[in-house]
């Protein structure tokens, strides 16, 4: 007899403990499979939303126009913080297989920190445009915009579209 004949007994299969312990396992890896793979995204609601459109090809550069936007929905003030201007927006753009694409160059920034106050219910809100090289994106393609806006993380996905 084998080494686990003996947890084994004829016609009852695996004991209970070891049966919900195999159940957890796989559960826990297959929600970090979805969650790491990007098939659900989830996101703090009173945090980041972003949009993203691209404008027409100028030169070699893609215009990507971002309006991030961050919203205070708690009942009290909401400080936000960043080490210097540079850092307020922060950007690295994917493709559909989570492989680099771009992202913001490094500049020279002045080391002044900056910080904003947001009263509940009010909202901060900025337009930058990435300025995305042409030679490294495919019209139809899928992409991610990863982001640190005032500190706080998101990301969004949206498709490549050939501007009109």
């Amino acid at each position: 007899m084998g080494y686990f004949s003996r947890f084994l007994k004829p016609g009852q299969g695996l004991p209970p403990m070891v049966r919900s312990t195999l159940i957890l396992v796989v559960a826990i890896v297959v929600v970090g499979l979805v969650l790491d793979g990007g098939y659900i995204d989830i996101e703090d609601p009173d945090k980041v939303t972003l949009t993203a459109r691209f404008g027409p090809l100028e030169g070699d550069i893609y215009p990507l126009i971002v309006i991030a936007r961050v919203q205070n929905i708690s009942d009290e003030p909401m400080s936000l913080t960043s080490p210097n201007p540079c850092d307020v927006f922060r950007w690295f753009l994917l493709d559909e297989h989570n492989d680099f694409i771009q992202s913001k160059p490094q500049d020279a920034c002045t080391q002044v920190a900056m910080s904003t106050h947001l009263a509940p219910g009010k909202f901060q809100e900025t337009e930058f445009i990435l300025p995305i090289d042409a030679r490294r994106v495919e019209p139809g393609g899928n992409l991610r915009l990863r982001y640190r806006y005032w500190g706080l993380e998101g990301q969004t996905k949206f498709v490549f579209e050939l501007p009109q």
